[in-house]
């Protein structure tokens, strides 16, 4: 028996035996793995089985040597095949959604149908939305099911036709219940009867896999995966996430809109009622904490999406040319459409000519773009957007939210957002934001609107990093593990680009504080085990130069007990956020930089004079100024009350403390800002700075 290794390299195909590949992938690869495992606990699941199969690669050009190639037809034998094996077969999806793309249409149409949820009137702003998607979704039942009745398989016929029925009847129980609540029954008894119609409808969708599993059928010969496949033949059925997931996407939504309506605003009733039942959603629609691709079997939507679409690259040749230029192309292979296609190529500079060519560390630790792309277009993103929604009503007990919109600000800032990827890229967004006076009296004081632009690669390798801290404007600190603490600048921050200056080792010893807290203008305060905090001041922040002369040489214990708090974030000018174990939110403000008035001495006796510039010690607070913020995973200032807040849906929310100055509990509204933000590693802002611009960037 003999495995033909199609991917390494293209021009030469290799031929070798399972039994020194079975040596290499049972015995060697996964010793290696379980020691990277433990040495580099960052990786995804994804990164792991990359390293693995380009390993593999390796191993394959070792073996090759001695066995010589081998002539065989696979997917890569010319780049044009790539393409003619997406119409050998004839799957549901492309029934469905005949027209290329309309898959992705369908995605798109099914996030916009879930907008529903920041609007006044949630319920009916719901039943038109709902409404509109089951018409959608009966004109596709009506188009797969003609076109099967049309196939002359009678077996691929069979065994999707029963799919396609049972979801017909599904779409059918749905369009009850919205009637049901159009009709906006007052009896308890009829709502919740309402609410569990819905229920048993997104139970079933969860429930029964086999609404998942779909058949494909082969239309003419033709070579998968080395291996020759006949016309007429009847794949193993196999995992697909169209036409399901837009019926299961339209039941969860149309059940959450019952249980808005049976709950009228008793958050606490929806909240103890229907709590576990969302939760099991939640979870189904979830990458588990612990899964790991490569031994355990996917058992959420999620999951199965990312086992079957695959990014790999791939060496080109096997050895660098005269001009030193190695070659890399970017496959993605996606076992659900059945196609493997060439995405594009990445050229890289060896150090000598004919150097063998390998596939560099940077990108053994990310994706393609198209893998990412093609699994978004497969519906993640519409399964984030739902375990939002899910959790807000699970954790809140409603689906109505605050203000959203967009209105004439009267004051207009912005700030400046970074982020870093588990792969060490590091990103930079701008909020745009706005603030305006409440049109009619309201407890919050202010509308806010945010506009997060797009964001833009700044950096790569900022992954080894223990921490990473706003240290004023364009100044970042990463702190290493072995307590070192660098110094970088970001000169061109303000539009998102690439010049920097750094690294400089600014200090050592930074890994004995278990937390630090960054408050702009070059101070950095150092939370210690026993709970003092000691603040520091880098008077050279804006230039690096100095190792430790370019520090304050008073260092100072400015308070005591405060490992008593879950969290602990600078707001910038001295003021502090923390988080009790209670979730209450207390407001500090330490007036280091307040003048300080000296007393008379000798020949200036009977007059006082005032010093500007003296670290004073004096704190106001604590002030209680919100409650419920134990909920987030990350929370950060960018200084002015901007507050951000990661919930663990990813959901990232943008909140304005009003009374930050003086420790008022007066808000603005918060905004739901952007989605997936639970995936960075870190995420910070700039935070303020009284130097002028033109020194903080020196050259």
């Amino acid at each position: 028996m003999t495995f033909l290794c199609n991917n390494y390299p293209i021009e030469s195909r290799i031929q070798i035996r399972l039994s020194p590949l079975y040596f290499w992938m049972h015995a060697v690869i996964p010793l290696l793995t379980r020691y990277q495992s433990s040495q580099e606990e960052i990786l995804t699941m994804k990164q792991e089985r990359r390293q693995k199969f380009c390993f593999l690669l390796s191993s394959v050009i070792l073996i090759s040597g001695t066995m010589g190639p081998a002539k065989a037809a696979d997917p890569f034998a010319d780049k044009d095949n790539t393409e003619k094996v997406v119409d050998a077969y004839i799957t549901v999806m492309t029934m469905a959604y005949p027209p290329a793309g309309a898959a992705l249409a369908a995605a798109k149409g099914m996030m916009s149908t879930l907008g529903f949820f920041s609007k006044p009137d949630v319920v009916g702003e719901a039943i038109k939305a709902l409404n509109q998607r089951l018409t959608a979704i009966e004109s596709r039942m009506d188009t797969l099911e003609k076109n099967l009745q049309e196939t002359r398989n009678e077996v691929f016929r069979n065994a999707n036709l029963q799919n396609t029925r049972e979801l017909r009847r599904h779409r059918d129980a749905l369009a009850q219940v919205l009637l049901g609540l159009q009709n906006k029954p007052t009896d308890k008894y009829a709502k919740e009867k309402l609410v569990l119609d819905a229920k048993q409808v997104c139970n079933a969708l969860l429930e029964d896999r086999k609404l998942w599993i779909w058949s494909d059928l082969v239309l003419k010969d033709h070579t998968w995966e080395g291996k020759k496949i006949k016309k007429g033949t009847m794949l193993e059925p196999d995992f697909k996430p169209m036409p399901t997931l837009e019926v299961y996407a339209t039941a969860l939504a149309t059940w959450m809109a019952a249980i808005e309506y049976a709950g009228g605003g008793d958050t606490a009733y929806v909240k103890r009622t229907f709590g576990a039942d969302l939760q099991r959603h939640i979870d189904y629609l979830s990458v588990r904490p612990n899964w790991n691709e490569l031994n355990m079997s996917p058992q959420t939507l999620p999951e199965e999406i990312q086992s079957h679409v695959v990014g790999i690259y791939i060496p080109t040749s096997r050895t660098a040319g005269p001009d030193r230029v190695a070659t890399i192309a970017e496959y993605c292979r996606d076992d659900m459409a059945r196609e493997i296609k060439l995405v594009g190529n990445i050229n890289y500079t060896t150090k000598s000519a004919n150097e063998l060519v390998n596939v560099p560390a940077g990108l053994l630790n990310r994706s393609t773009p198209k893998e990412d792309e093609l699994e978004q277009n497969y519906g993640l993103d519409v399964m984030a957007l739902l375990v939002q929604k899910l959790t807000r009503l699970r954790d809140r007990g409603t689906l109505r939210e605050q203000f959203i919109g967009t209105f004439n600000p009267t004051i207009s800032s912005f700030n400046i957002l970074y982020t870093v990827k588990p792969d060490g890229s590091l990103w930079w967004q701008r909020d745009n934001y706005g603030l305006a006076p409440m049109k009619v009296p309201s407890a919050i004081k202010m509308q806010v609107s945010h506009n997060l632009t797009d964001p833009k690669l700044v950096g790569e390798g900022w992954d080894d990093a223990v921490d990473l801290l706003p240290g004023g404007a364009s100044t970042l600190y990463a702190l290493k593990k072995n307590g070192d603490l660098l110094w970088y600048r970001h000169d061109d921050y303000l539009n998102g680009g690439t010049a920097w200056k750094g690294p400089v080792r600014v200090g050592t010893g930074w890994n004995s504080f278990t937390k630090v807290i960054s408050m702009g203008d070059g101070v950095l305060y150092g939370l210690l085990p026993d709970g003092t905090l000691r603040w520091n001041r880098h008077n050279n922040y804006k230039t690096g130069e100095g190792f430790y002369a370019g520090w304050d040489p008073r260092p100072m214990i400015v308070i005591k007990d405060w490992n008593k708090y879950k969290t602990i974030f600078g707001g910038g000018n001295g003021v502090f956020y923390a988080v009790g174990q209670d979730g209450k939110l207390y407001w500090y403000r330490h007036t280091y930089l307040a003048p300080q008035v000296v007393p008379p001495v000798g020949k200036s006796a009977g007059t006082t004079r005032v010093m500007t510039n003296r670290w004073n010690s004096t704190w106001q607070g604590p002030k209680e100024v919100g409650t419920g913020w134990d909920s987030f995973t990350k929370l950060f200032c960018g200084g002015d009350g901007d507050i951000y807040g990661i919930l663990p849906s990813g959901e990232l929310r943008g909140y304005k403390h009003l009374g930050w100055e003086t420790g008022a509990a007066t808000w603005g509204n918060y905004v739901v800002m952007d989605n997936g933000w639970n995936k960075f590693k870190f995420a910070f802002p700039s935070m303020p700075s009284h130097a002028k611009e033109d020194d903080i960037v020196v050259k």
